[in-house]
């Protein structure tokens, strides 16, 4: 599968997308961030820590990823729920398991990435 370091070309499709995204299912940041290239442009929104606009994928990884590997034991799991492919690009919704301090899964959250 190509990546944003091979240069390669992919005709977006339902499958290709969710498996993209598949690595962050098992909390394998790296793994998701080998697709994406350098220079993007992320925002999130909300008024929690990690909420705020990076301006490449380094500064996100920072911002966000670094923080929740270090509270998260399992990384930041993300599963895919909703996949909307058009063209060349394609929109996500994914979700966390909400766990409690034991661990045991409460339920989810929803986040949408474009």
């Amino acid at each position: 599968m190509p990546t944003a370091r091979s240069g390669g070309t992919q005709e977006l499709s339902t499958a290709y997308v969710r498996e993209i995204f598949k690595d962050l299912e098992s909390g394998d940041g790296k793994g998701f961030f080998d697709h994406v290239l350098d220079e993007v442009d992320w925002i999130v929104e909300g008024t929690h820590p990690l909420a705020g606009h990076d301006h490449s994928k380094a500064e996100f990884v920072a911002q966000t990823f670094d923080k929740l590997d270090k509270v998260l034991a399992q990384g930041a799991e993300l599963y895919v729920e909703h996949v909307l492919v058009g063209g060349r690009w394609s929109s996500c919704v994914l979700t966390p398991p909400l766990r409690m301090g034991s661990g045991s899964t409460t339920g989810t959250a929803g986040y949408v990435a474009l």
